[in-house]
């Protein structure tokens, strides 16, 4: 379903069917300590302090900074967010920070 797919001797070649090419997807890992994200403080023996709103915070930090830095030419297409399991909380807290 990716953009490349693998030929008969292992090489690659572009997908022409892939979701790819009429979407874009943006994985935030929230809280900063879950996963494979990392915060400042277990650089130091330490653990994350997160709170909700922390979180939308960096959350909304991080989405900003893709739109308006990394990938500017996506800022108007249309914008869905969507989660799972405790983002029954986060959504909500992370449109209300984009929103305001």
């Amino acid at each position: 379903h990716g953009p490349l797919l693998i030929n008969a001797t292992g090489g690659l070649f572009a997908n022409p069917y892939a979701w790819t090419r009429i979407a874009h997807l943006l994985v935030l890992e929230s809280p900063a300590g879950v996963g494979y994200s990392y915060c400042a403080q277990q650089h130091a023996g330490g653990a994350c302090a997160n709170t909700d709103k922390s979180t939308a915070r960096a959350a909304t930090a991080a989405v900003r900074d893709f739109f308006s830095t990394k990938f500017p030419e996506l800022s108007g297409r249309p914008f869905y967010i969507t989660g799972e399991s405790y983002a029954g909380v986060y959504v909500p807290t992370l449109s209300e920070q984009l929103l305001f």
